[in-house]
């Protein structure tokens, strides 16, 4: 891809990227810092990138760049167990499985989170998403299914943890 196409994939994906992250990190400075940092890297590859290709490496960038991120916040975290938010009143369950799938998405790799993130984030039909990633949409239908098995595991284990420390509590 040539760079003078740069200017055109940064408006059209920039705000998509930055919501991304910010599934990821949850600040909206870390996503924009994030975001900028995807794409300088992108800036960088941009000569061995092809076009059709380019939404996939930003995604796979962004992934890679929030992972990061967040390993390095908790190597550097010091915060006390003892928080704020906990002084409040106890979250609906709903509230609960809504953030526990929030933190699960982040753990499927990259290929099948971009297409979970398009389908029910961005609201995309396969045909779309196919497209976007220049793929079939047989391909699109099996990375969906596989990434829904990954997610339910993950799922599965989460609210299983958060059974026991509710037990626990009590």
């Amino acid at each position: 891809m040539e760079k003078e196409l740069f200017e055109n994939v940064v408006k059209e994906n920039q705000k998509r990227i930055y919501n991304y992250l910010l599934r990821f990190v949850k600040q909206n400075e870390d996503a924009e810092d994030l975001t900028q940092s995807v794409f300088l890297s992108f800036y960088d590859k941009i000569v061995d990138v092809e076009e059709s290709k380019a939404l996939s490496y930003l995604y796979r960038a962004a992934h890679n760049q929030a992972i990061n991120h967040l390993k390095k916040a908790n190597r550097t975290s010091s915060a006390p167990e003892f928080m704020i938010e906990n002084l409040v009143a106890p979250k609906s369950e709903e509230y609960m499985y809504q953030e526990v799938v929030k933190r699960a998405i982040p753990q499927l790799p990259a290929n099948l989170a971009v297409v979970i993130e398009l389908q029910y984030y961005q609201g995309m039909h396969y045909k779309e998403i196919a497209e976007r990633l220049d793929t079939s949409v047989k391909a699109i239908e099996s990375k969906l299914v596989r990434a829904k098995k990954k997610l339910k595991k993950i799922i599965e284990k989460e609210i299983a943890e958060l059974s026991v420390k509710r037990v626990k509590e009590l």
